[in-house]
């Protein structure tokens, strides 16, 4: 379930009615939102939990000022965290979503460590990253709209990087890019931003966070594993 807890929720209970019935029939679940509310449901998807329940809450900053800038009318990232931690406590899989990453404003590696300690800290188990945009019909004159409104001379930057792309990752970056995006492209770099980003082009990783924060210090003894887990590839530390 993707974003099923807008502010209508709150009221309505479709999101809650509708794992309610996912429950009485056995399936299980991943929900990926970026909204504290899924707290409420607590009781349902603990439920679920004996089939199978993760959530993970969107957090693409660990600072809530410049969460409130780039997702407005949603909760602070620090909500988010005492959402993790709530549902951690209550045996749910909780998981921390980190996407999407904008290039040059969320992307330095002292944000990524630091979502990705306090994480660890609220009891989730795993992160799911992807760091880049990708921008449909009327979403990149908005974006641009946006991004010139929080940083002024950034488009330019970033369209230096990808000329006439709609897509942005920072792994197919051109030209200057931003300190996780460079530790991604130099060769031989074996640091955990490398680890996170990857492949690039869009496909999504599962990182075991216990794993991460054990390697944070030692960040040359990271390695990639060729497992699956459905379509995301899976990464791992030694």
């Amino acid at each position: 379930m993707n974003d099923p807890y807008m502010p209508l929720e709150e009221r309505v209970q479709l999101t809650r009615r509708t794992l309610e019935t996912i429950a009485e029939y056995a399936f299980g679940v991943h929900v990926m939102t970026k909204s504290d509310l899924v707290v409420r449901d607590i009781d349902v998807l603990r439920k679920i939990s004996r089939v199978s329940a993760a959530v993970s809450l969107i957090i693409t900053t660990a600072d809530d000022e410049l969460s409130k800038k780039v997702e407005p009318g949603t909760p602070p990232s620090s909500a988010r965290f005492r959402a993790m931690k709530r549902l951690s406590r209550a045996g749910i899989e909780t998981r921390v979503a980190l996407m999407p990453t904008l290039p040059f404003i969320e992307d330095s590696w002292e944000n990524v460590s630091s979502i990705i300690e306090e994480a660890h800290r609220c009891g989730a188990e795993a992160i799911i990253p992807w760091f880049g945009t990708s921008m449909r019909d009327r979403q990149r004159a908005y974006y641009h709209h946006r991004l010139d409104e929080l940083s002024p001379g950034l488009r330019k930057t970033i369209r230096s990087c990808v000329p006439g792309r709609l897509h942005v990752s920072i792994a197919s970056c051109r030209g200057p890019v931003s300190p996780c995006a460079r530790a991604v492209r130099e060769p031989g770099n074996h640091d955990p931003s490398q680890a996170l980003a990857g492949s690039g082009g869009g496909r999504t990783q599962l990182v075991r966070l216990t794993q991460i924060v054990a390697m944070l210090a030692r960040p040359r003894t990271w390695s990639r594993l060729s497992d699956r887990h459905g379509s995301n590839a899976v990464l791992q530390a030694r």
